[in-house]
């Protein structure tokens, strides 16, 4: 699902928009988190009408550079390590 949302409809509705980080949560919070989201969300993933955002795709090897990437907060979406590109 692809969504635009222009700023003058945020200001209008007074919407909010949130991000998290799951670190300092318990594991249990986050154990029934990806229960839920799979409970949610797994059918949308599995017929494409929903899409995680990667970022990029690195070799296992080239772990340094995925992690320099990530520490330099030049990602947008998900890095992606490939076990099988060895």
């Amino acid at each position: 699902i692809n969504i635009y949302l222009s700023r003058y409809h945020i200001l209008r509705k007074h919407l909010k928009i949130t991000g998290t980080t799951l670190r300092s949560r318990p594991q249990k919070y986050k154990a029934d988190l990806i229960a839920r989201f799979a409970t949610d969300f797994s059918e949308s993933l599995a017929k494409g009408s929903i899409k995680p955002v990667i970022d990029s795709v690195f070799a296992l090897q080239d772990i340094q550079q995925a992690h320099q990437r990530m520490a330099a907060n030049e990602n947008v979406g998900k890095i992606i390590l490939d076990h099988s590109r060895l």
